[in-house]
């Protein structure tokens, strides 16, 4: 397998490429806390695929902090940034 330099090091685990096996799966409250944002605007951004990508473990919508992470940082505006 060929690597380029500086690309990222992806690990296997049980057959899956895991890009960030550290990456912690947050649940809808908690990432709702993190925004400052309701549940239901999670779930409608959900429905209408246009929030924060997310895992579905079952019944349970899961959302990574990396991800989290990105849409709040292609969401931030102003001076100087």
């Amino acid at each position: 397998m060929w690597l380029c330099r500086g690309a990222p090091k992806i690990k296997q685990q049980n057959g899956l490429k895991m890009e960030n096996p550290t990456d912690k799966l947050l649940k809808q409250s908690e990432v709702a806390e993190m925004l400052s944002c309701s549940t239901a605007w999670l779930e409608q951004s959900r429905f209408r695929k246009t929030g924060i990508p997310f895992v579905k473990i079952g019944r349970a919508c899961r959302y990574k902090l990396s991800d989290v992470r990105r849409y709040i940082e292609m969401h931030t505006f102003g001076a100087g940034i």
